[in-house]
């Protein structure tokens, strides 16, 4: 053992150690609690009518976050429905009208 060696003494190696432990353990705990976020905000999305791929354009901050971000959503959509002309439906034929071309063609019998 050479003179500039550095030891640690069991309970320096033991505080590293828990430390490291600690660190991993909320690195997990926050990638889970993401992870089921995500799962319940795409059922929200579904159960909404949304497509749950929608999951990514939305504020993941938190739960709160999340549900009143679709919350919006749905009530943007139910206005979306009452709009004038959101369920027009048009009557009658159905065909663009005739160009002049059209029409001499079939003036002339050509159609």
């Amino acid at each position: 053992m050479s003179e500039n060696e550095k030891t640690f003494t069991q309970e320096e190696v033991n505080n590293i150690v828990s430390k490291r432990i600690k660190e991993e353990r909320d690195k997990l705990e926050k990638e889970f609690a993401a992870k089921d976020l995500e799962k319940e905000a795409r059922a929200a999305l579904e159960k909404a009518g949304f497509s749950p791929d929608l999951v990514s354009a939305l504020n993941m901050t938190d739960r709160d976050t999340v549900m009143k971000n679709i919350e919006l959503m749905s009530q943007g959509r139910a206005q979306d429905k009452t709009a004038p002309g959101v369920n027009y439906e048009p009557k009658g034929n159905m065909e663009p009208p005739d160009s002049e071309a059209d029409k001499i063609r079939r003036a002339m019998g050509l159609t």
